[in-house]
This record gives C-alpha cells, structure tokens and sequence, in this order.
C-alpha cells in the first residue's frame, strides 16, 4: 500500500470516536431505539432531499447553530428499507 500523502491541515477537521468498539456502537444504537437517549436536541436542522444543496450552503454558516443536520428521504415500508409507494 502506498504512504498517504500529507494533507494541509488547515483545511481538515477530522472526528472520530475514540476507543469504540462495534459492540460500543450496537449498544448505543439499542439505546437510541429504545428510548433511552433521546437524540432530538442535537438534530437542530432538517430538509428534504430536493432542497438539501441550499440548505447545506446555509448551513455551513456557524451563525446557522447547526448541530446535526438531517435529510428527510422517503418513507419506508420495511425493515429492508423499501420506499413506500
């Protein structure tokens, strides 16, 4: 595998969960699903999939307090995640 080349750091911000393993994420996930960890304050912004490129440019703005932003897609009727018709 070739090195990774170097990356300007001024124009990256990297994230990542530290120590996490997948059995943390599993846990995590049934904790959300169960209603144990309510998400809904940290989901701030909402759009739909149509008006999701104006909407990302606004919020890219810090004055915007986007926190997480979420895409409204479709509607599934399923657990395989078929839309709905």
């Amino acid at each position: 595998m070739p090195p990774v080349p170097p990356v300007p750091t001024c124009a990256v911000t990297v994230m990542a969960s530290r120590n996490a393993l997948y059995e943390d994420f599993e846990r995590v996930i049934k904790l959300i699903e169960t209603g144990a960890i309510d998400v809904s304050p940290w989901v701030t912004h909402r759009c739909s999939m149509d008006s999701f490129e104006a909407s990302f440019d606004k919020w890219k703005d810090p004055r915007e307090g986007v926190i997480k932003g979420m895409i409204l897609c479709e509607p599934c009727d399923d657990e395989e995640g078929e839309v709905a018709e």
